[in-house]
Formats: structure tokens, C-alpha cells, sequence
């Protein structure tokens, strides 16, 4: 299993998913908005956490980076 890969592929996608998640928010949310922001955000919290993991995977198994 290539983990860097994997883990450059969540990052990418958690900056996308923050970024979203401020850029469709109003002042004030309501309904289904909060339910979407707040899985867009801890969404994205928990791909950060497992791209930290992968990274520190790579890292062990002394993959190469990209060139």
C-alpha cells in the first residue's frame, strides 16, 4: 500500500472540505445547513487526523516521496 500517496489524496480533500464548509456557511444557520457544515467539518477533522497517521506510516516504511 502506497501511504503517501493516500495521505497527500486526504489532505487535499480535507483543505477542500474546510474551505466548503466556510464558504457556504451563513451568519446564521439553520435546518439542514448545520447538519451539512457539521459534516463537512468534522469530516474533515477526522481526514486531517488520518493523513497525519498515513504520513507517519510513509515515514516508517521509508517510501519515497514524489519526484
Amino acid at each position: 500500500m502506497n501511504y503517501g500517496k493516500w495521505s497527500a489524496t486526504l489532505s487535499i480533500i480535507c483543505a477542500v472540505s474546510l474551505f466548503v464548509s466556510y464558504a457556504i456557511a451563513p451568519v446564521q444557520p439553520e435546518g439542514m445547513i448545520v447538519i451539512l457544515l457539521q459534516v463537512l467539518f468534522y469530516g474533515a477533522i477526522i481526514m486531517g487526523f488520518i493523513s497525519i497517521i498515513l504520513s507517519i506510516c510513509a515515514f516508517k516504511n521509508k517510501e519515497i516521496g514524489f519526484p
